[in-house]
C-alpha cells in the first residue's frame, strides 16, 4: 500500500497595514520554508507580503494595498483619497503543485456590499489558473460572510502539476 502526502496551499491575506513586499517574482513558485503550519493541520499558510503584489502603481503607499502614494494625502481631493485604500485591481500571481487551495482574508470594513454589488464583488477573492495554452481561466472566489475575518476553500482535488495561480484581492474593502 502506497503513503501520498496531501499538500494544502494557503494564503493569509491581511487588507489594511502591511510591510513592503519582498519582491518575488509574479508567478514565481512558493517557498515552503515560508509557510506557517496551522496546528493539527497539513494546511501550510503563505503571507501575501512575501508573494508580491501586481497592479499597484507605487510603493510608497500609507498602507500596503493603498493605490495611490502617501505623499498624495491631502493634495487629492479627500474622495479620491479615500477611495485609494481600495485594493481594486491587485492581485497575487504564484506557482504551487497543491491540491488544494485555501485563502483567510481580513477586511477593513463591516460593508460586506453594496447595494449594487453583491459581498462576492465589493469584499471577495478572485483564483484564476493559467491554462496550458496561456491563457487565464476563472477558478474559484472567495465569499466574504463575516467581519473582520474570513476563511475559504477555494480549490480542492486539483490534479497533481505546476500551475500558475492569480488571486484578485477584494475590489473595495
Amino acid at each position: 500500500m502506497e503513503t501520498y502526502t496531501v499538500r494544502k496551499l494557503s494564503f493569509f491575506v491581511l487588507v489594511a497595514g502591511l510591510l513592503l513586499s519582498t519582491g518575488l517574482v509574479a508567478g514565481e513558485r512558493i517557498d515552503p520554508t515560508k509557510a506557517t503550519i496551522e496546528e493539527n493541520s497539513a494546511v501550510l499558510w503563505y503571507d501575501v507580503r512575501l508573494l508580491g503584489v501586481e497592479g499597484q502603481g507605487w510603493s510608497d503607499t500609507k498602507a500596503k494595498f493603498d493605490r495611490l502614494p502617501a505623499k498624495a494625502e491631502g493634495v487629492v481631493r479627500d474622495a479620491v483619497w479615500g477611495l485609494s485604500h481600495h485594493s481594486a485591481g491587485m492581485a497575487i500571481r504564484f506557482k504551487t503543485d497543491a491540491d488544494t487551495i485555501h485563502a483567510r482574508w481580513e477586511l477593513t470594513s463591516s460593508g460586506l456590499d453594496m447595494p449594487h454589488m453583491p459581498a462576492t464583488g465589493v469584499s471577495g477573492l478572485d483564483l484564476y489558473v493559467k491554462t496550458e495554452a496561456g491563457s487565464w481561466r476563472w477558478l474559484a472566489n472567495g465569499r466574504p460572510t463575516t467581519f473582520p475575518e474570513n476563511q475559504v476553500t477555494l480549490a480542492e482535488s486539483i490534479p497533481a502539476g505546476d500551475r500558475e495561480y492569480m488571486l484578485y484581492l477584494p475590489l473595495y474593502n
